[in-house]
């Protein structure tokens, strides 16, 4: 299990931390809880409160943080290498890049420049990937989401 350091949680019960991932290195950690989820966040901040003294309805942090620890820890090297190449293609196949270029160009250029930033874990532990291209897409971000089996779903540039 992954191990989560400067966890902050706010009063809708979404999270952020920091993380080392085998392969990446340090990543900004999201927790994004289901909107259907009703979770009062404790004012108190004292990390050597009780399970006990937590009133009912307030997030369980120590729970949330094994749930996002355990959904980080799917994410070996091997895993991340084959969705960043994944990411590259789909956006090298949906730019088409500039007439002429070398589509194999295109990509190498991707590659080297596409560093993954955060990752986002939704609800249960959907996860998505979080990327910077500063050369390729400067000021924005890609959003890959990931499916239950890790699988490449929905890219988006913001």
């Amino acid at each position: 299990m992954i191990e989560l350091e400067d966890v902050s949680a706010d009063d809708d019960g979404a999270l952020t931390a920091t993380a080392e991932l085998d392969g990446v290195g340090r990543v900004t950690v999201e927790y994004e809880p289901d909107e259907e989820l009703e979770i009062d966040v404790p004012d108190d901040e004292d990390e050597d409160e009780d399970d006990e003294e937590r009133e009912e309805g307030e997030p369980d942090v120590g729970h949330l943080c094994e749930l996002i620890g355990h959904a980080l820890g799917r994410l070996t090297p091997e895993v991340l290498d084959a969705r960043a190449m994944d990411v590259v293609t789909r956006l090298t196949e949906e730019t088409g890049g500039e007439e002429g270029d070398d589509a194999a160009d295109v990509e190498a250029a991707l590659a080297a420049d596409l560093s993954l930033d955060a990752v986002s874990v939704i609800g249960d532990g959907t996860l998505a990937l979080l990327y910077l291209a500063p050369d390729q897409y400067p000021g924005s971000s890609i959003r890959a989401r990931l499916d239950d089996d890790l699988a490449l779903g929905d890219v988006e540039v913001d």
